[in-house]
């Protein structure tokens, strides 16, 4: 061990280099979670040397945005303000794209239909497994400025802002994901046949990954630690997690 991370010999560093790929990360992206995971000499140049040849991330590689993006009010706590947007057909699905402004935790899932019945239903699911937000953020699709979408809003006390077709950029948070998740989904189907084990491997990805505008990854803003990938089974347990585990037996 090199203090908590691995040390791996060189007969097995490709396939962690694979591992630690899952989800088609960028370079940056991908040395954070190898500099908590794994070490050996000259890893962070792999990784480097590793992102620069697939072929698949340089194929689907995000274009740079077209304008500078409006800047929020950062939130006082998770789920209070969501950005919701739609991404356009990809792999015969719309895609209802959510993004808590205060972790940058997103929830991300297919639609046969952009609608507000199909919004208000998984909006309703979100909700139910976290919490009602204060405020909602969108643009004026027709989905998000329906009787029905305005009248859920109303129901549940929350505030739905609408993005001006002048300022359409001002959805930033969601238009920002929209990208980097269409790049990385494209890239995994490019290899992957299963649509959904693509879809978990990059949401997995998106919420393990340090975000720029935080400095931490999603899951430890929202969940209050990191997910656990294959790799973090192969570390023994640390002293604090080895004490925590003891006070809840006795």
């Amino acid at each position: 061990m090199f203090g908590h991370r691995i040390i791996v010999p060189q007969s097995l560093r490709h396939e962690f280099l694979n591992k630690l790929h899952e989800g088609h990360p960028g370079i940056t992206a991908m040395k954070n979670n190898a500099r908590f995971y794994v070490w050996w000499p000259g890893l962070l140049q792999d990784v480097e040397n590793f992102v620069k040849t697939c072929k698949s991330c340089q194929k689907f590689r995000p274009q740079d945005p077209e304008s500078p993006l409006y800047c929020w009010d950062i939130p006082d706590s998770q789920w209070e303000r969501l950005h919701i947007d739609f991404l356009a057909p990809l792999d015969d699905n719309y895609w209802l794209v959510i993004i808590d402004a205060f972790s940058m935790w997103m929830e991300i899932e297919p639609i046969n239909s952009p609608n507000s019945a199909n919004v208000i239903r998984i909006l309703d699911s979100c909700f139910a497994h976290y919490v009602v937000p204060k405020t909602i953020v969108s643009d004026n699709g027709t989905c998000f400025t329906s009787e029905d979408y305005r009248l859920f809003c109303i129901k549940l006390k929350i505030k739905a802002i609408h993005t001006t077709p002048y300022h359409i950029r001002s959805n930033g948070a969601a238009e920002r994901v929209i990208r980097t998740f269409k790049s990385r989904y494209s890239a995994e189907r490019n290899t992957c046949e299963d649509k959904w084990a693509c879809l978990n491997r990059v949401r997995f990805c998106l919420r393990n990954s340090i975000h720029v505008s935080t400095n931490r990854t999603p899951s430890e803003l929202f969940l209050g630690r990191k997910l656990n990938k294959m790799i973090s089974n192969l570390q023994p347990c640390s002293k604090r997690s080895i004490h925590y585990a003891k006070s809840l037996k006795n």
